[in-house]
């Protein structure tokens, strides 16, 4: 059996299409982007700053608040196609979200995002303080997500966090730039971790963990 990246891409494309989420994917990978290009310029212009003057790091500021202006757009586009997402659902679809919330799939699905999250950090660079202050972070967002009991409640907890990006004046939460951690900080990760489970529970119900693992690496990619 052909295991390579390419196949599992292709699935992945091919799960998102069923949800009829393609919209709603591509616009938060998108915003992710957006966030790492805007946390990156932010961090230049602040060490261009320190090293040649306010003066020298006005291009970094620029392309700083571009990607913002750009990141919140795409925010707004994900408000609005997950919206779309749920409202659309037919009888069949929210059926199975229910039982994938009953049967305990969406604690399961958590659960599963903590464990491949740290072994990511295991697997990279990240200093050690930055990785506790990240794990912290993320245990509290997934507690808050596993608090959540029915579609709706998802809908529009995901829909108030949306609203809480958008509305974020510029600052970077992460001065090393690395994705995840962004993910981590911004908490951009709870919404990955949402798209992921009605993704999986809309279609098959089954290997949901693959899913959020290519969405990340869509996202960070």
């Amino acid at each position: 059996m052909d295991n390579s990246p390419c196949i599992a891409k292709e699935h992945f494309w091919k799960r998102v299409d069923q949800a009829n989420a393609r919209e709603l994917v591509t616009s938060i990978t998108s915003a992710v982007k957006e966030q790492v290009g805007y946390s990156r310029a932010l961090n230049t212009a602040k060490r261009t700053t320190i090293l040649l003057g306010r003066g020298a790091a006005k291009e970094f500021q620029f392309k700083s608040e571009m990607h913002y202006r750009k990141r919140n757009s795409q925010l707004r586009y994900s408000k609005h196609w997950l919206a779309k997402l749920v409202e659309s659902i037919d009888e069949k679809q929210e059926k199975h979200f229910a039982e994938f919330l009953s049967r305990g799939g969406f604690k399961e699905f958590t659960a599963y995002a903590r464990q491949t999250t740290i072994l990511r950090m295991l697997n990279s660079e990240v200093p050690p303080e930055d990785a506790r202050k990240a794990v912290k972070q993320l245990d509290s967002t997934l507690e808050k997500l596993e608090g959540l009991k029915s579609l709706k409640e998802i809908h529009n907890a995901m829909q108030r966090h949306l609203d809480e990006l958008i509305g974020k004046k510029m600052g970077n939460p992460n001065p090393d730039g690395w994705c995840i951690l962004l993910l981590i900080f911004t908490s951009i990760f709870a919404i990955l971790v949402v798209i992921a489970a009605l993704i999986c529970a809309f279609t098959f119900g089954l290997a949901c963990e693959d899913i959020l693992d290519q969405l990340i690496d869509q996202a960070c990619g």
